[in-house]
């Protein structure tokens, strides 16, 4: 028999709209704490493929369940690939408002292992490399980059080193 929670989840598939905002909403408040964000870590298989469909779809759903798949993203590699992919997806097309809350998102994904190699299988290496030469002819970029407070060069050149 299913418990609340999972009957909770099954919601986020429903073709009504305004019950995926309700469900998105309901899932949101579980977020509140430690305890509750735990007890979703444990259905953060069947969960956050469920958000990750939503992303994409409207607005409201769109912020609330990039914030909720960040959340309760934790340690777990299980569907980094599928998150990263809709990521991508969503960056690509665009248009929505939540592209920023898309970039944090892979930043998340890409503290893991399988969120790296997930993403160099859709963005090939050289074009990363690419980016960062674009960002650094603007002076504005230089300065991102070498900006001390951020750090960045310096994480870039020790991850070449090691």
């Amino acid at each position: 028999m299913a418990t609340e929670l999972e009957e909770l989840i099954d919601f986020l598939s429903s073709p009504s709209l305004p019950v995926k905002r309700a469900t998105v909403d309901i899932v949101r408040g579980l977020t509140g704490s430690e305890d509750e964000l735990r007890s979703l870590d444990g259905y953060s298989s069947v969960l956050l493929p469920k958000l990750c469909d939503l992303l994409g779809c409207f607005r409201t759903c769109s912020t609330i369940s990039s914030k909720l798949v960040a959340e309760v993203r934790h340690s777990r590699e299980d569907g980094v690939d599928g998150m990263v992919k809709t990521c991508m997806d969503v960056l690509y097309k665009g248009g929505n408002g939540i592209e920023r809350l898309m970039v944090l998102l892979l930043v998340n994904l890409t503290q893991l292992d399988a969120g790296v190699s997930s993403l160099l299988q859709v963005i090939l290496f050289e074009q990363v490399g690419f980016i960062l030469v674009n960002i650094s002819k603007l002076g504005a970029g230089r300065k991102f980059l070498l900006d001390i407070r951020r750090r960045l060069l310096t994480q870039i050149l020790r991850q070449f080193v090691t």
